[in-house]
């Protein structure tokens, strides 16, 4: 799966790793968020698209941890 929501790149892949993520790509800025909370587990954003994602997160929370498990469906939560 992969959107583009403000010039940020979102990503869910297949065959990936516990616990659920999804990954945001914005120039040469890389960083992962959990599926199940929203927070930032690792790299970096720069603040105003940082917040655009938590922003994003909010409406989204559901259908990504139902395109997580579809993608991924030899894992559990």
């Amino acid at each position: 799966m992969k959107v583009l929501i403000h010039g940020i790149e979102i990503t869910i892949r297949k065959r990936e790793h516990n616990p659920p993520h999804f990954h945001a790509m914005y120039n040469d800025y890389k960083a992962v968020f959990s599926v199940l909370s929203g927070e930032l587990t690792e790299g970096h954003l720069p603040a105003a698209q940082l917040k655009k994602i938590r922003i994003w997160y909010i409406g989204k929370a559901e259908m990504l941890l139902r395109k997580w498990k579809e993608l991924n469906p030899h894992l559990r939560e």
